[in-house]
């Protein structure tokens, strides 16, 4: 018997265990009941039984090597296809033993609210129409359109708005409404974002200048280069003392990044990983991303795509004496910013003491003049 379960799963087993499963009881996680399987076993069921099932590793934990909290990347690519494999490598694995919630992953702060579910809904519904049905109508709508622009909009717009609409098809009509509505929400959306960028800018952040820090505090800038089509980013993280003088700086390449959020967390994570290995004691972190600092700032748990990594930076701060982190204008950081370009030349971890690349230090000069000036 142990000799029989142990046996190569075979199409035919795969097929008979599909074909004796109730056809409507509840679906997989990828949200297909049986009777998908059944019904269309003749054109995916060469695809499921080509890929070879492995029962020695049936959870996620499997997949996850314990001590050094990353992916086996080699087993995952035993296991899954590449496109698969990307996948699964680019979901962040928290060093700091974060516990697994249950996340609305629609939307960044990680919680479900009507906003986002209505957002979704249109996004599907603009999806279920297609661009074929929209591109045709829109391009004869605002040909149309733009001949009002020389008479008083208020007295043309209703009526030409009713006379085009009811001149549509319904499939053209339906397509119009869903690309106002997705307008609209787009326009109040930016205002809403902009008026809260103006809401939190204070004056002092308005410049290019590189504020010094206390005496006994270091300075730590990060920034990071990501590329979406490679899906790796580069960290680099330059650290200045009171006088703006160059302490350390390093460059760190990513692989299996997901976003350009993501890749500002780990840069985070690294300059603060990269000050506790130097033995600095007092740190003011700063960066551009406004998102990735009011995260690390906040003393709530964050839910979003990013929380492995903000739960490990905020695991890193108990090995200071004193961490703070602050937000800055890109050209306030654009020493962290040259460096992180400049570290795509580089295909391994590099590492300066007292000195860094010379744009870097280019950088870091201009701006330090600035603050002189």
């Amino acid at each position: 018997m142990n000799t029989c379960l142990l046996e190569p799963f075979r199409s035919e087993v795969v097929w008979q265990a599909v074909r004796c499963m109730s056809p409507l009881k509840a679906t997989g996680v990828d949200g297909f009941p049986a009777l998908f399987y059944q019904k269309y076993w003749h054109i995916v069921g060469g695809y499921i039984s080509g890929h070879s099932i492995n029962h020695n590793y049936s959870v996620v934990s499997d997949l996850i090597d314990a001590r050094s909290a990353t992916w086996r990347v080699d087993l995952i690519a035993e296991l899954f296809d590449s496109r698969h494999v990307d996948l699964i490598c680019a979901i962040p694995l928290s060093k700091s033993g974060l516990r697994d919630e249950v996340v609305w992953c629609f939307d960044g702060s990680g919680l479900y609210s009507m906003k986002s579910g209505y957002r979704l809904l249109h996004m599907e519904s603009r999806a279920n129409i297609g661009e074929a049905a929209i591109s045709p109508m829109l391009s004869r709508f605002f040909s149309e359109g733009i001949n009002f622009v020389d008479r008083p909009l208020a007295s043309v717009w209703k009526d030409w708005l009713a006379r085009t609409f009811l001149g549509l098809s319904l499939a053209h009509k339906r397509a119009l409404i869903v690309t106002f509505s997705a307008v609209w929400y787009a326009r109040n959306k930016l205002e809403s974002e902009m008026n809260l960028v103006r809401a939190s800018l204070g004056p002092a952040i308005h410049h290019a200048k590189w504020f010094a820090p206390p005496v006994d505090v270091i300075k730590v800038n990060f920034d990071s280069a990501f590329s979406l089509q490679t899906r790796q980013s580069i960290s680099g993280v330059i650290c200045r003392d009171s006088e703006g003088i160059v302490l350390a700086a390093c460059s760190f390449p990513h692989a299996c990044i997901s976003d350009a959020f993501m890749a500002e967390a780990l840069s985070c994570y690294k300059a603060l990983q990269f000050a506790r290995e130097i033995g600095f004691t007092k740190v003011l972190v700063e960066g551009n991303s406004r998102t990735v600092v009011q995260k690390c700032q906040a003393d709530s748990s964050d839910l979003s795509l990013i929380s492995p990594v903000v739960a490990d930076i905020k695991a890193l701060v108990g090995s200071f004496v004193d961490v703070s982190f602050g937000f800055v204008p890109k050209m306030t950081n654009m020493a962290a910013h040259t460096l992180a370009q400049e570290g795509k030349v580089f295909a391994c971890p590099m590492f300066w003491m007292e000195e860094a690349p010379p744009r870097t230090m280019l950088a870091a000069e201009d701006c330090l003049a600035l603050d002189n000036s």
